[in-house]
C-alpha cells in the first residue's frame, strides 16, 4: 500500500536488523521518509494504547497496524489499520468497532480493510454460500464518522474466493484505491478530504447493496438508510421505519430468574428494532422510557435507582450482551457489540447495556464495588462502561445491580505525543516469526515462495503454493481444526529451487518448553489434508484479479511436505531436546544479539534430512539480513 500511495518501490535500510526492519522511500519531490517497523504493540518504549487513552480513546485494544510520526523527541499517531480476513458476518461483522469507536473518540482517522464475497465451506470444503455482513455494522461506522468527524470507515475489497458475480455486485463500493491515497495524504499531509469523501460515499453504496441483497426482510431497505443518515433526528425518522421487537430466545445460556422478566418489559413497552430485528439490541422512545422505568422497579424494587435513566429525558438504546461464555470466560466478540450500539445510538442519547451471561461470581462481586478497577483488566467491562450510560447486571450468579457510567465519558486532547526512544523489548513469539517472515521475503528471490505466515493474532485465511507456470494457487477458508490430530502450521515456505522442490511447514514457539510433542507429523498433516482437495482460487500474477473458475481441480500436490520447529534457542542442547519431542525434520533455535542486529540461527536436521539444514541456510545467507548459521 505505501509503495502504491507513495509511488516509490521501497529500498531495505542497510544494516536493518530483522527484528525492526527500516525500509526508505525516496520520492520525486525529493522527499525522503524512512519506516521502521516494530512488530508488536506495547514494546520498544512506546506505548500506543497509553497515548491513544490519553487523547480520548476509553478502549486499550490497538489496531492490526498503527503509523506513527517522528517529530522532535516525540513519537505522534496518525492512523490504525485493521486487516480482516475472516468472513465478515455473524459476530466477526462487528469485533473490530471497539478499536473503530477507540480512534474516533481520540480525533485519529481509522480504516478497515475487509473482504466481502468469501465463499463459506463444508468440512470437506465443499462451497455453501457466501456469507455477508449486516448492513448495520458497516452503516455504524458511516454514521460515527459524521457524528465525531473523524474518518473511520471500512474498506471493503473482494475476497479472493469470491465470485465473479459478487465482484461485480460490489464493484461501486470497493474502496481499495481511495484508502491508500488516504493512508498516503496522512504521511505526506496532503489533502485527504476528496479521497475520504469517496470512500464515505462507497460505505453508503455498501450499505445499500447489502439491504438489497437480505433474504430476510429484518433490516432497513436499501432507500432507508440514507434517510436515517442524513436526518437531523434519526430516532424520530427510525420510528416511521421500525417494526417491534421481538428478541431471540436463548435457552443454551445460564439466566437468572429476572432476566426474562427484563426482556418482557421491552416488549410490553413497545420497544422498537434498532437498524436491524437479527440485531440483540432495541430502542425505547423517550416518551415511553418513564413506563419502561416503572416496569423495572416492579421487577428489580427501587433501590437501583432506575429514576437516573428517566430523568435524562432521551431515547433510550438496550444492548443484550451475553457477555460469558457457560464456564465464565470472555465472550471476546461481545466487546464489539457495546461499541456498534453506541454508534448506532449517537453520542447523545442514552446507551444501557444489559449484561446477562454467567460471569464468575468473585468477578461480579469486585465490579459491584469498583466496576472502573474491574474494567481496567477486563476488556469486555471496559467496552460495556466505556460506551455505555448505565449498565444493568443480571446475572444467575450475582444479585443484579446498576451501574451509572455515564461519567466516563471521552475527552479528546491534543494528537497524542509519546515520549521517543526506542529499546531492546523483552523477545516474544512476534520475534520469533518475524525472523522467519522476513527470511522467507527479503529480497524477493524467485527460489522461495512464502505460502503462509500466522504470528500471534495473525492470519488464518489462506495458504498459497506456486505452480511452475509461476501461477500461484490459494486454499481459502482454513479450517481451525481438523478432524485429525493436524495442526495448522504458522509458517509455510516453499521451496522452489532447480533441483529441489519441498514445501515446509513451521511451528514457532518463543521457547523450547512450548513446542508441542508430536507437532512435527501434525504439521505435514494438515497440509496433506488441506491439498487433497483442489485449491479454491488461482491467479497469474500478485496483480491479477484472483479466479474461482475450475483451471485446477486436477491439481495434485507433487511436492513433498517437510516440518519444521523453531524458537528462541536459550542453550545448545534444547535443539536435540526438541528435535525428540517434536518429531519435526528440522529444528531452528534462534538467538539474537540486539544492539549488533545479528540473528544467530542454530540448525539441526533429523537424520536423513540434512537436505533440509542446507537448504535453509542458503535461504538464511541470501536473505537481506546480517544472520549467522550455525550447523
Amino acid at each position: 500500500m505505501l509503495e502504491e500511495g507513495l509511488g516509490k518501490t521501497p529500498t531495505l535500510v542497510p544494516d536493518s536488523s530483522p527484528l525492526h526492519p527500516e525500509f526508505e522511500y525516496k520520492l520525486s519531490n525529493g522527499k525522503k521518509y524512512v519506516f521502521e517497523l516494530l512488530p508488536g504493540h506495547g514494546r520498544w518504549g512506546i506505548d500506543i494504547a497509553r497515548g491513544l487513552i490519553a487523547a480520548g480513546s476509553q478502549f486499550r485494544e490497538n489496531a492490526d497496524s498503527v503509523i506513527t510520526e517522528l517529530v522532535g523527541n516525540s513519537e505522534i499517531i496518525l492512523i490504525g489499520i485493521e486487516y480482516c480476513g475472516a468472513l465478515p458476518a455473524g459476530n466477526q461483522a462487528w469485533q473490530r468497532h471497539g478499536r473503530a469507536l477507540g480512534f474516533a473518540q481520540a480525533g485519529l482517522p481509522y480504516l478497515i480493510f475487509t473482504e466481502v464475497g468469501g465463499m463459506e465451506l463444508t468440512s470437506e470444503r465443499d462451497t455453501k454460500a457466501s456469507r455477508l455482513p449486516n448492513p448495520a455494522s458497516t452503516y455504524a461506522l458511516l454514521q460515527m464518522t459524521r457524528d465525531l468527524g473523524t474518518v473511520v470507515l471500512p474498506v471493503y475489497e473482494a475476497a479472493p474466493s469470491a465470485p465473479s458475480t459478487v465482484r461485480k455486485k460490489f464493484l461501486e463500493a470497493f474502496g481499495y484505491d481511495e484508502a491508500v491515497k488516504i493512508i498516503a495524504g496522512v504521511i505526506t499531509q496532503s489533502d485527504t478530504k476528496p479521497h475520504s469523501d469517496v470512500l464515505a460515499g462507497k460505505t453508503l453504496r455498501m450499505v445499500e447493496i447489502l439491504a438489497s441483497s437480505r433474504t430476510r426482510n429484518d433490516a432497513l431497505n436499501e432507500s432507508e438508510w440514507e434517510v436515517v443518515l442524513t436526518s437531523k433526528d434519526r430516532f424520530k425518522t427510525l420510528s416511521n421505519m421500525s417494526s417491534r421487537y421481538v428478541r431471540r430466545s436463548t435457552d443454551k445460556v445460564q439466566s437468572s430468574k429476572t432476566m426474562s422478566k427484563f426482556s418482557d418489559a421491552t416488549s410490553k413497552v413497545g420497544s422498537l428494532e434498532f437498524f436491524s430485528g437479527s440485531l440483540p439490541m432495541t430502542w425505547i422512545p423517550k416518551l415511553v422510557v418513564p413506563d419502561f422505568v416503572n416496569e423495572l422497579k416492579k421487577i428489580y424494587g427501587s433501590g437501583l435507582k432506575f429514576d437516573k435513566i428517566e430523568q435524562e429525558k432521551k431515547n433510550l438504546v438496550i444492548i443484550f450482551v451475553t457477555g460469558f461464555k457457560p464456564r465464565g470466560d470472555d465472550s471476546r466478540p461481545d466487546r464489539g457489540l457495546m461499541p456498534l450500539g453506541r454508534m448506532l445510538a449517537g453520542p447523545d442519547d442514552l446507551v444501557l447495556t444489559f449484561l446477562w451471561g454467567p460471569a464468575k461470581a468473585a468477578m461480579l462481586q469486585k465490579m459491584a464495588l469498583d466496576y472502573k478497577d474491574v474494567a481496567k483488566s477486563n476488556g469486555l467491562i471496559e467496552a460495556a462502561v466505556g460506551v455505555s450510560d448505565f449498565v444493568l447486571v443480571d446475572s444467575a450468579n450475582s444479585p443484579p445491580f446498576l451501574i451509572d457510567s455515564r461519567k466516563a465519558t471521552s475527552v479528546r486532547s491534543k494528537l497524542p505525543q509519546m515520549r521517543n526512544g526506542i529499546t531492546a523489548p523483552d523477545i516474544n513469539e512476534h520475534d520469533v516469526d518475524s525472523i522467519i517472515h522476513f527470511l522467507a521475503t527479503q529480497p524477493e528471490r524467485d527460489g522461495y515462495f512464502e505460502g503462509m505466515c500466522n504470528p500471534p493474532g495473525g492470519d488464518w485465511s489462506g495458504i498459497s503454493l506456486r505452480l511452475s507456470d509461476k501461477r500461484e494457487i490459494r486454499w481459502t477458508s482454513l479450517p481451525r481444526v481438523s478432524n485429525s490430530s493436524a495442526k495448522r502450521p504458522d509458517h509455510v515456505i516453499q521451496f522452489c529451487l532447480p533441483n529441489q522442490n519441498f514445501i515446509l511447514a513451521i511451528e514457532s514457539k518463543l521457547t523450547a518448553s512450548k513446542m508441542d510433542v508430536g507437532v512435527g507429523p501434525d504439521l505435514a498433516r494438515y497440509i496433506h489434508e488441506l491439498t487433497s482437495v483442489a485449491p479454491n482460487v488461482s491467479r497469474k500474477t500478485p496483480k491479477d484479479t484472483w479466479d474461482s473458475s475450475n483451471s485446477t481441480k486436477n491439481f495434485k500436490l507433487s511436492a513433498p511436505i517437510y516440518s519444521a520447529a523453531t524458537f528462541r534457542l536459550s542453550k545448545k542442547g534444547e535443539l536435540r531436546e526438541v528435535l525428540a519431542s517434536s518429531d519435526a525434520n528440522l529444528v531452528i533455535g534462534l538467538d539474537f544479539e540486539f544492539q549488533k542486529n545479528l540473528v544467530n540461527i542454530h540448525l539441526l536436521p533429523r537424520k536423513g534430512y540434512e537436505f533440509l539444514s542446507d537448504a535453509f541456510e542458503k535461504l538464511a545467507e541470501t536473505s537481506s539480513f546480517a544472520v549467522k548459521v550455525h550447523k
